[in-house]
């Protein structure tokens, strides 16, 4: 064969070979629509098929549900009772701190109030707030915020417009926690904001707030802490929430069970509480990787057990991967297409497919790992391959054949 046409044959395959790259770099960094809900739908069976069953002694959730609101009365309850909630669960049950998954707004009774707002200040009781991260005319100001810390110089924190936050007779709690965030484009929770800039200030999430609520109530210190702010979150400002159990995996608890001390002491001594509601009426319902419908209190519960695996060293920070990613498309496309010019067809397809099924194998451990790389796009570069190069390579093959 002339030395012109090994040139341009060459030619041909090394222009596929930057195609294909091309491509999978581009799709990985202009993350079209279409390719993110295909990798969300690809990360949340993966959670679905690999969350531990094993139950989460750490926390515990007490819910405000149906049974619960029959029993007790409907809400909204009075400040009494929740501080009542509160009383028991630090007192007769001995939990190690307690957050409360509901925005006050507006006074209620006047010693309920009150109580509420001493636990604030002296118990190791963490209220909520919610940011809004949408611009709207006019912005949301609802209540009184409260536990800004020093703005921090960080870049990776995501920015709201408006909030409703607790009433002005609960502005004194030590610990503030926010309960706001951005659904992804399909309408699923995935991602929290670990911290939110409003007004010069930065606000942590529920779940730090309530893991360093509990530190300063041990007076321990807690300088050693999970980077909350900077190190979990993605470049724009928002963890990627780690749903690493089931749901059957965390003990939730009716709050009537609290309320009349029926639940065993053992099920909370000494550790995190959470306290939200499944109640339909209450509207607290969000999407999750795990569930098409669930309590909001979950998301916290995950995002609580999360930072705890990380201090504990069971888990690593997330791992951004996007280098290993772009590492992993040059070489295994250029090793595709010498090798695919040297095998037959038959050949092709069966290294194509052990490519493939190495991707899944890296891509299902960067899940794993929380990484926030595209899992599909080297698959659209390996579909390049199978519709380009493979046919040309057969072609080639064939016309050898003839001139033979």
């Amino acid at each position: 064969m002339p030395a012109h046409n090994f040139s341009t044959i060459g030619a041909i395959r090394v222009a596929i070979g930057v195609l294909a790259c091309t491509l999978a770099i581009l799709l990985e960094w202009q993350r079209p629509e279409f390719l993110v809900r295909i990798d969300e739908g690809v990360r949340d069976a993966f959670i679905q098929f690999t969350a531990d069953q094993e139950p989460e002694d750490r926390l515990v959730v007490i819910d405000i549900d149906e049974t619960t609101l029959e029993k007790i009365g409907p809400w909204p309850w009075p400040r009494q009772r929740i501080a009542d909630l509160v009383e028991i669960l630090l007192g007769s049950y001995g939990a190690r701190a307690v957050a409360l998954d509901i925005v006050f707004p507006e006074p209620g009774d006047m010693e309920g109030d009150a109580r509420l707002a001493a636990l604030a200040v002296h118990a190791p009781l963490t209220l909520v707030q919610i940011f809004d991260y949408t611009l709207r005319n006019p912005e949301i100001h609802q209540g009184t915020i409260a536990g800004g810390l020093a703005r921090s110089p960080n870049p990776g924190v995501l920015a709201a417009y408006g909030y409703i936050a607790n009433h002005v007779g609960l502005a004194s709690a030590r610990c503030i926690g926010n309960i706001g965030y951005l659904p992804d484009i399909d309408g699923v929770l995935r991602h929290t904001p670990v911290q939110t800039r409003f007004e010069e200030k930065d606000y942590p999430h529920l779940a730090s707030a309530l893991r360093d609520c509990a530190g300063r109530n041990e007076r321990k210190d807690i300088s050693a802490k999970p980077p909350a702010s900077t190190s979990l979150a993605n470049e724009n400002g928002l963890w990627r929430v780690p749903f690493r159990r089931s749901l059957s995996a965390y003990n939730v608890i009716p709050a009537i069970a609290i309320l009349d001390e029926s639940a065993p002491h053992s099920l909370i001594s000494n550790r995190y509480v959470l306290v939200g509601s499944s109640s339909l009426g209450l509207g607290d319902r969000v999407s999750t990787p795990l569930a098409p419908l669930t309590s909001g209190v979950m998301v916290h519960a995950a995002s609580l057990s999360g930072l705890l695996d990380i201090a504990e060293g069971n888990a690593r920070p997330p791992w951004s991967g996007r280098l290993w990613l772009t590492v992993w498309c040059l070489l295994s496309i250029a090793l595709s297409v010498v090798c695919i010019a040297k095998l037959p067809a038959w050949g092709g397809l069966l290294l194509l497919s052990s490519v493939v099924a190495g991707w899944l194998a890296v891509a299902l451990f960067g899940i794993s790992r929380q990484a926030e790389w595209s899992v599909t796009a080297p698959l659209w570069a390996y579909f390049l391959l199978l519709l380009i190069a493979i046919p040309h390579e057969w072609w080639q093959t064939q016309r050898r054949s003839r001139r033979l």
